[in-house]
């Protein structure tokens, strides 16, 4: 190996450990944050009087947060059927209480 070529890898190798210094000890993106909570949803298949699709109802656990969607046979898309946050749904139940 010539004294050119073993120069140039050296000069390589540290340009490569400096581009990895780099990265490893660069602040992180603020989408990577450690205190977002994962969320857990939960599926579930049911029928609607009148309609021929059955109906999807998705549940974020976390959020409690509901939609209801069905399939659209002629668009070959899911269509949005309703949505409902159910922590409010459970505060205004709460209210009216006596």
């Amino acid at each position: 190996m010539t004294r050119s070529s073993l120069a140039a890898l050296v000069s390589l190798n540290g340009l490569l450990l400096g581009a990895l210094a780099w990265v490893e000890w660069s602040p992180r993106a603020q989408a990577q944050s450690a205190s977002r909570m994962r969320n857990s949803y939960a599926m579930t298949g049911g029928t609607l009087m009148g309609v021929s699709p059955g109906v999807l109802y998705i549940i974020n656990e976390t959020d409690q947060e509901l939609v209801a969607l069905m399939w659209n046979e002629r668009t070959k898309q899911f269509q949005g059927l309703g949505y409902r946050n159910i922590a409010a749904d459970l505060m205004t139940g709460q209210r009216v209480r006596p």
